[in-house]
């Protein structure tokens, strides 16, 4: 089904087929079809949860929207208003000014492309200056963890924003956020 773009594709191509369904009299509804093109044509990426992940996701055209320090701690602040609704354990994080790092780990039936959507949608609305974000997020699994909060502490003082990770106050290295530690 990865050929089919759209959602009137898909219930197309279920009606064409429906001769093979063992019920002849069922036609696949509309709602049906969405649901299959929800699950199967927006998560890119193959695993979504069981895992540490490393995520970094971009502000459209990398604009610089969180050196404004009202909307950094807006951001920090919705990160943790998801959290509440989508539970992740989060292990760190950086509001840096034109993309977030965020050391989560997903657990079931929670999955990394439903946070993400909840929490960069949350800052959108909140922030409510227009659409902000590039479409995608990247995400990897974190196979040494400690590496990967390391890297997301000292990237503010790679970018020249502070001279050491607790002094950046968006980020969990401050000791100003509460964090799931690493086991």
């Amino acid at each position: 089904m990865g050929r089919y773009t759209c959602r009137t594709d898909i219930f197309s191509y279920l009606c064409q087929k429906i001769k093979r369904w063992p019920k002849k009299s069922y036609t696949p509804t509309p709602a049906y079809c969405s649901s299959l093109y929800c699950v199967s044509m927006t998560q890119r990426h193959s695993i979504q949860y069981g895992h540490i992940m490393l995520v970094t996701t971009v502000l459209k055209d990398r604009r610089k929207l969180f050196y404004n320090p009202a909307f950094a701690r807006e951001a920090v602040e919705c990160l943790y208003r998801t959290m509440e609704i989508h539970p992740v354990f989060l292990h760190g994080f950086a509001v840096m000014p034109d993309h977030i790092h965020l050391l989560i780990h997903p657990i079931e039936p929670m999955n990394v492309s439903l946070f993400m959507n909840r929490y960069k949608t949350n800052i959108s609305r909140s922030i409510s200056i227009g659409p902000i974000w590039q479409r995608r997020f990247h995400v990897r699994i974190a196979n040494d963890a400690f590496a990967a909060l390391d890297y997301i502490h000292h990237n503010p003082c790679l970018d020249g924003l502070c001279d050491s990770p607790d002094q950046y106050p968006w980020s969990s290295a401050s000791g100003m956020w509460d964090v799931s530690p690493l086991d």
